[in-house]
């Protein structure tokens, strides 16, 4: 039976999972209650993509032995791929309770709780892994990660400074380097980074996005290379992208967008595609769900907890705002939050939609933010937000907001040349297009109910001339407004969006630049921009 095994091992080995199927099909025929093969035929369909049947075999490997805490692991995993957290959650617990040090459980638990966007128990969870074993790297780069994102730098550089000790990897460099990025220190990053090139991809692309780092000939050949030949999608994408804003700072503008569509037709077909449909029932679920609201009466009791929503597209300065605002002491600048926009897509996919409902909403959302800091006054700048405008407004009636506006071309161009993961709609430009229209329509949606304490920011207006708006923004508030919160580069608060290079430079923004220097070249992109 060894033989057999090892047979199966060296299939899955292979990615022959069809192979290591007969073969563990074969092993049950004759023993048709073994454990150990059922969690291994679990193994090979979850590995095939075959989540169910997956599910099933690890089910059956726990029924016929119930304190296999492998099985139980890999059936929590099983879970999660299919986004069931809270089984994954039940499962995983329950492999550690067999098993308290069970280094790999304890881990995934924390995925689970990071992907759930509750990251404070994913903190915790790692923090008790790192008892049993303090120099396990992965875990280590993990918490760091986290950290980041709940924007508390200093942590995340602690944990990624111990993750490089434990395990000195091209990851952990560039984890480290990102870090010194975020912060505006550009030396430091590079140190970090030059030393993972050029094999490491996503190296390339924070240098050439975020400095103005000398690539070598040996780094562009290598670059350029894996971009054209190399095997996995996703490598050549990065490389795309990256080798495209190489070519823009030669002003190479033609090489540049030809390379740049490449990219992303490439990053379309890894990320998958942009469900247009469903993007637009869920914005018309929103707007729906405002309209139910509007005549219900709610008498919150008003929170001394100020939040400040900066609302815009991608691109479209959301950043640059913050900065200057959370300058002032009593400001908080939390960054991208993605809790609220959780809480409410649960709201509304549950269509439990009561006063109960939206007090246990707030209560949820304040009782995280004070997880980050305990100043009177935050500000979320998730960009999807904007879509929950009105019920920002109806949820949270303290809160001040500000919808920011920028040319749709810059807008848009601007989206297209940038690797963003998480935003499938940004890889092709007919999606760009609708993203754009729709968000349009939304914007007008919302500008017809005639919001208190909101502003709206038109950016190029905005850079000439900060003082009236800030001024503007500073009195909703009552707050003290000085000259010296306009100097964006003296917030030492950390970046960790595509600005992080433009906030950080001395210059003032050139927010049109890129479209202006590409001219013609993008002239069949710019005309169905302006037919938004």
């Amino acid at each position: 039976m060894q033989k057999k095994i090892e047979n199966i091992q060296k299939f899955l080995n292979q990615s022959n999972f069809k192979e290591a199927l007969i073969l563990v099909n074969k092993l049950l025929k004759k023993d048709k209650k073994n454990p150990f093969l059922f969690n291994i035929k679990g193994v090979i369909l979850f590995q095939d993509g075959q989540t169910n049947n997956a599910i099933e075999a690890y089910s059956s490997a726990i029924k016929f032995a119930p304190d296999f805490f492998d099985a139980f692991n890999n059936l929590g995993m099983a879970y999660q791929k299919k986004k069931y957290y809270d089984k994954a959650i039940v499962f995983l617990k329950k492999a550690i309770s067999l098993k308290e040090d069970y280094i790999e459980a304890r881990h995934n638990l924390a995925i689970v709780y990071d992907n759930m966007d509750e990251p404070y128990e994913a903190i915790e969870e790692l923090k008790l892994l790192l008892q049993y074993n303090p120099k396990h790297s992965t875990s280590l780069r993990l918490l760091g990660d986290i950290y980041n994102r709940v924007n508390n730098i200093q942590e995340a550089l602690r944990f990624h400074e111990q993750s490089l000790k434990s395990e000195l990897s091209h990851k952990n460099l560039y984890k480290l380097g990102m870090d010194y990025f975020y912060l505006g220190n550009k030396d430091k990053a590079m140190d970090c980074l030059r030393v993972t090139l050029p094999y490491h991809m996503e190296s390339f692309y924070a240098l050439a996005t975020y400095s103005d780092y000398e690539f070598s000939k040996l780094d562009l050949d290598f670059l350029a290379k894996t971009f054209m030949e190399d095997k996995d999608a996703n490598q050549r994408a990065v490389a795309g992208f990256s080798l495209a804003k190489i070519l823009k700072k030669k002003k190479e503008y033609e090489k540049s967008f030809e390379v740049l569509v490449k990219a992303n037709e490439l990053r379309s077909m890894v990320i998958g595609p942009f469900d247009q449909e469903s993007f637009l029932k869920n914005i018309k679920k929103i707007e729906e769900c405002y309209l139910s609201l509007k005549e219900l009466k709610l008498d919150f009791m008003l929170s001394d907890l100020k939040p400040i929503f900066i609302l815009g597209s991608p691109r479209s300065g959301t950043t640059i705002i913050e900065q200057i605002i959370s300058n002032h002491p009593d400001i908080y600048g939390a960054g991208e939050v993605n809790k609220l926009h959780r809480l409410m897509d649960d709201m509304i996919l549950n269509k439990n939609i009561s006063k109960d409902t939206l007090e246990k909403l707030r209560q949820s959302y304040y009782s995280f933010i004070k997880k980050m800091t305990t100043k009177k006054y935050f500000i979320d700048k998730t960009p999807f937000n904007s879509f929950y405008l009105g019920l920002i407004k109806r949820i949270f009636p303290e809160s001040i907001t500000i919808n920011t506006h920028r040319d749709f071309k810059s807008v848009a161009f601007s989206m297209y040349e940038n690797n963003f993961d998480a935003l499938n709609y940004t890889f092709r430009q007919e999606d760009i297009i609708f993203y754009l229209k729709n968000y349009k329509k939304n914007i007008e949606f919302w500008g017809n109910q005639k919001f208190a304490n909101h502003m709206v920011i038109d950016l190029e207006k905005f850079i000439k001339d900060k003082d009236i708006e800030m001024k503007k923004f500073f009195s909703l508030l009552n707050l003290d407004f000085k000259k010296e919160y306009l100097n964006h580069t003296k917030n030492e608060h950390p970046v960790y969006t595509a600005s992080a290079g433009q906030v950080r430079s001395k210059n003032v923004p050139q927010f049109s630049f890129t479209v202006k220097n590409y001219g013609k070249i993008i002239d069949q992109f710019n005309s169905l921009i302006s037919e938004i």
